[in-house]
């Protein structure tokens, strides 16, 4: 097998190009737009104009919430399309996440939208120094791929233990998977827009 990595060093999601505020409302827009045309089957609304920053390649997630309750969350680790295009694509696939009961046209007006920016992934030889809330996780098996932003160990109270055993779970993989020989961990930061 021959494989190949590439990792970027920055000073986090957003390093020195952070978004301005109406840029991170733009992106919400965007989302909100994105699951709204998804909801009622309709194409998605063109893109507005957009600035270098929401056009740079950027990884990115969208989470939906109703009423606290998790109602989608679909992303990508890897920076493969513009930032505005890649919280386009994810939110309108947050929008169908087979996980859950599909979405209302009633629920549009309550929906919490979070955007998660990630930063580039970055090889975990240590898994002592992954810090909850901090790092998200990537584990990776042979084909089989398991993602947790960093919010979920916080939110569920994990410690990093728990955390490793998690993204084994959510790989399909178990809870011993992050021991395993040729297991790869992955971790990366995630800016919240809301």
């Amino acid at each position: 097998v021959v494989g190949y990595t590439a990792v970027t060093v920055s000073d986090g999601p957003g390093g020195s190009d952070a978004l301005t505020p109406q840029e991170k409302e733009s992106l919400v827009e965007i989302a909100r737009a994105s699951v709204a045309a998804a909801v009622r089957r309709k194409a998605p609304p063109p893109m507005p104009a957009l600035t270098p920053a929401l056009k740079r390649t950027q990884a990115a997630f969208v989470t939906l919430r109703s009423g606290g309750e998790l109602r989608g969350c679909v992303g990508a680790v890897f920076a493969v399309r513009p930032l505005a295009e890649q919280v386009r694509e994810s939110a309108l696939s947050a929008a169908r996440d087979g996980r859950f009961v599909p979405l209302s046209a009633e629920e549009l007006p309550r929906l919490d939208y979070d955007i998660s920016l990630l930063s580039p992934l970055t090889p975990l030889d240590d898994p002592g120094s992954l810090v909850i809330g901090r790092d998200g996780l990537m584990l990776v098996q042979g084909d089989l791929r398991g993602v947790l932003l960093p919010v979920v160990a916080v939110e569920q109270g994990w410690d990093r233990e728990t955390f490793l055993e998690q993204v084994g779970v959510k790989a399909g993989l178990g809870r011993d998977a992050w021991r395993q020989p040729g297991t790869l961990l992955f971790s990366f930061s995630a800016e919240s827009v809301r």
